[in-house]
Parts: structure tokens; sequence; C-alpha cells
């Protein structure tokens, strides 16, 4: 049996022959919960170029590429890319792993209902994270968010089987009668149960988060809303540190709107795993004001160094915090107040407890075998 790894994350070869991701999030960590699960595993991913590729693959790893497909290549490019897809055959004995919500997994998951192989969701966000609120057109916005939604549903129920990355947010979005198993796609090292938590700093002053800049997604524009709000009420000397790849122009200036210019820091994209934990160490609150997540991998991280967290209730980030350290998407004032109440110290002390054993359990959970020991399940 074949297994077919679908990724929207782009791909690239080095001159040795050796694959290259432009995610980290697509990964030799990622790759490696395939381990067990069929006799060969393969990569379905687009073929990009070697300047955004700088998280190294597996040696060896199988790779079925396809043509790029973006705003450079336009609405040719994409019907190349329909036509790569078309083009793929899968036997009866195959699985086609797709995430959703991701255009190839979309497509995908469309090609293989009309061949006799097998397809498993693996459901990763919210639909709402392609078209978010904070888009230059909200209406179509919202109106192409909706339709996502919907289909999004039918996927989800009309797959073989179902892997969501929470425990039950996603799972009561996007249900399903088909097996179902939850677990994270952020898969940590062992090491990490052991990690040395961070000390909590007596002032709450410096705030950190971490995402793309690009496509509103992450929520930017709200967390330098409330950040502001923060420092003109009550923390006068707070910073802000905003890690990830994508074009700062547009927040820079309304950073220089806000009057919170030269207390806002961007770093640009941080490859480096260990450079990016010292950071985090560094910080005294992650803050992350997202608008679509699924669970995400960094405010993971952060817990398991001990940082106190807080989120937006999307997709499993209030599984992660708890309902008291999470807020309304989209509400900047409910975010400063929030943050304005994480300053006395003897809080954070106890929720940087409570979410260092709720981050370490977590990466426990994904320990092992999980995924091949629910893909023999589904044989037996």
């Amino acid at each position: 049996m074949t297994l077919f790894v679908v990724s929207d994350v782009s791909v690239a070869m080095d001159s040795a022959g050796r694959y290259w991701s432009t995610h980290p999030s697509l990964s030799g960590d990622f790759l490696e919960k395939f381990d067990g699960t069929a006799d060969e595993v393969v990569l379905i991913a687009r073929q990009g170029t070697d300047a955004g590729a700088t998280t190294p693959l597996p040696e060896g790893t199988r790779v079925l590429p396809l043509p790029a497909a973006g705003r450079r290549q336009g609405y040719r490019g994409v019907l190349k890319l329909a036509r790569s897809v078309l083009s793929c055959r899968f036997e009866a004995a195959d699985t086609v792993f797709v995430r959703i919500p991701e255009l190839l997994g979309f497509l995908f998951w469309m090609r293989t209902k009309f061949s006799p192989a097998h397809v498993v969701a693996n459901v990763v966000a919210e639909a709402g994270s392609w078209f978010p609120q904070g888009s230059k057109h909200p209406l179509v916005s919202r109106a192409l968010s909706t339709t996502l939604e919907s289909f999004s549903r039918v996927v989800v129920r009309r797959s073989d089987a179902v892997v969501y990355v929470t425990q039950e947010s996603l799972q009561r979005r996007y249900g399903t009668r088909a097996p179902a198993l939850a677990m994270t796609n952020a898969r940590l090292p062992e090491s990490w149960l052991t990690v040395d938590p961070a000390p909590i700093s007596p002032s709450l002053r410096h705030l950190i988060t971490v995402g793309h800049l690009n496509g509103g997604v992450k929520g930017i524009d709200i967390l330098l809303r409330a950040f502001s709000a923060v420092v003109r009420r009550g923390l006068p000397d707070a910073t802000l540190t905003i890690v990830g790849a994508g074009d700062p122009e547009v927040f820079l200036e309304m950073a220089q709107q806000l009057g919170v210019a030269d207390r806002v820091r961007f770093t640009g994209e941080i490859t480096d795993r260990r450079k990016l934990l010292e950071l985090l160490r560094s910080h005294d609150l992650f803050v992350l004001a997202s608008r679509s997540e699924g669970l995400p991998r960094a405010m993971i991280e952060a817990m398991c160094l001990g940082l106190p967290s807080i989120g937006s209730r999307v997709g499993g980030v209030e599984e992660l915090v708890g309902r008291r350290w999470s807020f309304d998407k989209e509400d900047d004032v409910a975010l400063a107040a929030l943050l304005l109440s994480a300053e006395p110290h003897e809080g954070r002390v106890a929720l940087s407890q409570q979410q260092l054993a709720r981050a370490r359990a977590i990466i426990a959970q994904a320990q092992g075998a999980p995924l091949a020991n629910f893909f023999q399940s589904l044989k037996e």
C-alpha cells in the first residue's frame, strides 16, 4: 500500500538531489509521523524555488512534484496545476492523506473520490483561515468563507477516515461518522518533556507573537490595537516582538499611527529553532490574536518553555490556554483587558504551571506511532 501525503507547502530540490520545504510545518518531524503507516510514503507538493526553501526534508524523501500555482502564474498556472492533479492515478490499495482546508487538499480529495483509493482528511484549521475578516473586501470574504465552510463539512463527512489536530474544537465544527483520530501535527521531540521552564519575571513588560504577516490570519492588526491600548492604560514600558515571514510595512505604518512604533520590533522569520526558543525565553507573555488556527505549534512551544500564553478562541487555542485566558476573535478591547489582567506576577506563575502541564501532555500523546496504529485499525 502506498500512502500519498498532500501538502500545500512548496518544495525545491538542491543540486545534491535533496528536497527542502518553504515552510517549517513541512519538515522531517511532520513526515516522521507517517512511519509505519504504509509500504511506501510519497509526498505530493508544488515545485518551488530555492530562494524560499529553508527547511530540509529527510534524505530519500520521495516527492511527486506539481507545477507552481500562485499570483505569478495567474489562471494559467492554476489550470496547469488542475491538469496535473487530474493526471494522477491511484490504485485501490492506495490511501491519499489530504489537509483541510488547503487548495491541494480539496483538489486531491475530489480527485480521489473519482478513484478506487481511500481518502483520509486531516482537519488542521477552520475554513475561515482562507478568507479572514480583516481582508480588504469583508463582504466578499464572508461569503467565500461561508461557502468554503460548508464544503469543508461535506469533505469531512464523506472522507473514509479523519484525523483532527484538536481534541474537540474542530470535531464540533466538522463532525464525521467515519473512524477518527485526534493527534496534533506539532510533533515535538520527547526531550521537550524535560525542558526547564523559564523563570517568570516579576513584571509584565515584554510580549511576543509568532506568525506569518501576510493574509491577515494571524491578527497582527488586532494585536497592535490592543497593545497600544495597554501602553496607554497601564503598561507604559511594554514592548512587542513580532516574529514571522512577510512584509511588515502595513503594520509598521499602523504602529506609527497608534503611537507605538518605537515599542514594536519585527524580526522576520527565524528558521533556527534554537534561536527562536531563546527569544521566547526572554519574553514575559506569548500572545496569539489569530482569526483562524488549528492547534498552533508556536503556542505549544511557548507553553512548554513555561511562557504564559493567551490567545483568541479559534481552533484549538482555547483547549490550550483555557477559557479564562482566551478572548473572542477580532475583539481587541477584550484582548487589551486580558493583557492587563495578566500583569500580576502570581497569576502568571500559576498560568505558567497549568499550561506547562497541558503542553507536556500534548507532546506525550504524539509520541510513539499513533497514526500507524490508527491506519492499522482501519485495515482490521
